[in-house]
């Protein structure tokens, strides 16, 4: 009789909706509570998942840890993982297991890793074997100086374009992969839980507002003021012709590097604005405003 009250007991909490504060302590948690980037293996979809402990020390750092007004108040860590137990019954979030993986996968990653370090270190390789100019002819050796500090610039700024590359794949590497765990209960230790509860933050409620507004007014142009639509009509000329010169950018540095590179066959490498078409900010795609290698048969 016991097992069927606490069975009927779940059953109703399942169904049971989380309340006003409830959804305002989870969305808190949500965004408050450190989060990490997971496969999930049955679903085979990326999730955001948390640990348990961070979850409670970010409740007992929260309001409702400090103020006596609101009904929910925690007070100590178990009064947290009672709560955040109730908050897994109704389907906010669900405890998963980390799998580890196998030999065969770890001796893959690690051949991979060679590989990537052996490709790196030719790129680099390769790379400063083509910015050094040597020039045959030169007689002076002040001359050079100038040269090899222009290189430890480049070198740098190419070892800090390197380092985001390397984060991003050291992120990819430590992406955990979980499965649904067997017991559903809330643990005060560094166990895995996931969430599915994803409510939509302020910034993109108020981006879609705003697109939504704008196509409002873009339909109603007609009833514009003259002054508007003429303001609104110079200003898409100057965006329109911004556009099409960065196109004719793009066009004359191709044509005049493939001239450059034919008339000197494959000596001189010229590039007007490099990182123009680049995955770049704005202001970064102007910079530098050219790159010149000049290619000896040496290297």
């Amino acid at each position: 009789m016991a097992d069927k009250r606490k069975k009927l007991k779940k059953i109703d909490q399942e169904n049971e909706k989380p309340t006003k504060e409830e959804y305002a302590i989870a969305k808190h948690l949500r965004f408050n509570c450190p989060v990490k980037d997971a496969k999930f293996v049955p679903m085979q979809n990326m999730v955001k998942c948390f640990y348990g402990n961070q979850a409670i020390n970010t409740l007992l750092d929260s309001k409702w840890a400090k103020s006596t007004k609101s009904d929910i108040q925690f007070t100590d860590r178990k009064s947290c993982v009672y709560f955040l137990e109730r908050l897994m019954v109704k389907g906010l979030f669900h405890r998963a297991t980390k799998i580890e993986r196998s030999k065969k996968d770890k001796d893959k990653l690690k051949k991979k890793k060679k590989d990537e370090e052996i490709e790196d270190d030719k790129e680099k390789k390769n790379k400063k074997d083509t910015k050094k100019i040597k020039d045959k002819d030169a007689k002076d050796s002040d001359a050079d100086k100038p040269d090899t500090s222009d290189e430890k610039k480049v070198d740098e700024k190419e070892k800090k374009k390197d380092e985001p590359k390397k984060e991003e794949k050291k992120k990819k590497e430590k992406k955990l992969r979980l499965n649904m765990a067997d017991e559903q209960r809330f643990i005060d230790a560094e166990e895995i839980y996931v969430w599915i509860y994803d409510p939509v933050p302020m910034s993109t409620f108020l981006i879609g507002l705003l697109m939504v507004l704008g196509a409002a007014l873009l339909c109603v142009f007609p009833l514009w003021p003259d002054w508007l639509r003429v303001a609104v009509y110079y200003v898409s000329l100057v965006g329109a012709s911004f556009v099409g010169f960065i196109l004719f950018l793009a066009v004359v540095r191709g044509c005049l590097f493939c001239v450059l590179w034919l008339l000197t066959l494959g000596k001189v490498h010229l590039w007007i604005l490099p990182n123009l078409t680049e995955d770049v900010g704005f202001f970064d795609s102007f910079k530098p405003l050219y790159t010149y290698k000049f290619i000896t048969k040496e290297d």
